[in-house]
């Protein structure tokens, strides 16, 4: 005879404030940090129940104790479970955990949280869409757009004074890198070219792509699945090289959203390394099949 025992765990968010505060304020709370969850664990989350307590609401009895009278909150944000929440997650598929998030800076989180609502969407629905790789291109134009530079006048000053940062003899060969193609407004090759060099404070891992050629590589390509221009069929990634794109574009996504939580650099740097080791491996794996074949 056999038995099947299953173990049902409910996480709980607490908020609790120093001062009554409104509804909508704790609802912004409690969005600010399920976005947090969201990020670290890759998957969109809802909440099934919400109860709210207040000091001015109580029971009272007949010797005079008061007991905080529990309500629970009619809301809209109680959705149908997402069919993938049943996923078993092991920790390798953590951006971060609970206990690293103590390192981070949610201060700093809170004052960016608007502004990123929509990277954040497009990254959470990035990793359950079927449109994956156009969404993570679209995380990270937008990103750019509205945490480094917006208009072309910005871009142009914020390249000058990054170039300081690099010997004479690379300027020249950078500027290119940076600006070229740009002549009324930002491009998304430039913009993914920026975000790849990130100030020069870390190499991000590119596989067999070419560092200098991504950008351009990665920009045809959502061209191309956006538009269907048959002229660009040759020059963009599909198949296996348009998964390992995503996979590198995620990671530099992750990057900065590590930064914007403000976690330290060594740890950014770390977790930036060891959530691309999958696909570092995975290409060795290719690379030594192909040549298996070959022989």
């Amino acid at each position: 005879m056999k038995e099947e025992i299953t173990l049902k765990q409910t996480p709980h968010l607490i908020i609790e404030a120093q001062s009554i505060q409104t509804i909508e304020w704790f609802m912004k709370t409690a969005n600010q940090m399920k976005r947090l969850i969201e990020i670290a664990v890759g998957a969109p989350l809802n909440y099934s129940s919400m109860i709210v307590e207040s000091p001015n609401i109580y029971y009272e009895f007949e010797d005079d104790e008061k007991h905080i009278r529990p309500l629970e909150v009619i809301h809209a944000y109680k959705h149908a479970l997402i069919k993938n929440s049943t996923k078993k997650l092991i920790k390798h598929d953590y951006l971060f955990s609970l206990s690293e998030l103590r390192q981070a800076n949610f201060s700093q989180w809170q004052e960016v949280a608007t502004i990123m609502e929509p990277i954040i969407e497009l990254y959470i629905d990035s990793l359950y869409n079927q449109n994956l790789f156009l969404n993570m291109v679209q995380a990270l134009e937008t990103y750019h757009s509205r945490r480094i530079a917006y208009s072309l006048h910005d871009y142009k000053k914020r390249v000058e004074k990054l170039l300081e940062l690099r010997p004479e003899t690379f300027r020249k060969h950078d500027r290119e890198f940076l600006l070229d193609g740009c002549k009324s407004f930002v491009i998304l090759r430039s913009r993914l070219a920026d975000l790849l060099l990130a100030d020069y404070r870390i190499i991000f891992h590119t596989g067999d792509f070419k560092l200098v050629e991504f950008p351009q590589l990665i920009a045809q390509t959502r061209n191309y699945y956006t538009h269907y221009n048959q002229k660009l069929d040759v020059k963009t990634l599909k198949g296996e090289d348009l998964i390992i794109a995503f996979h590198i574009l995620r990671n530099i996504l992750e990057f900065y959203l590590l930064k914007e939580l403000g976690f330290k650099e060594d740890f950014i740097h770390e977790r930036t390394r060891e959530r691309i080791k999958p696909i570092m491996i995975s290409n060795d794996i290719r690379k030594a099949d192909k040549r298996k074949n070959n022989q």
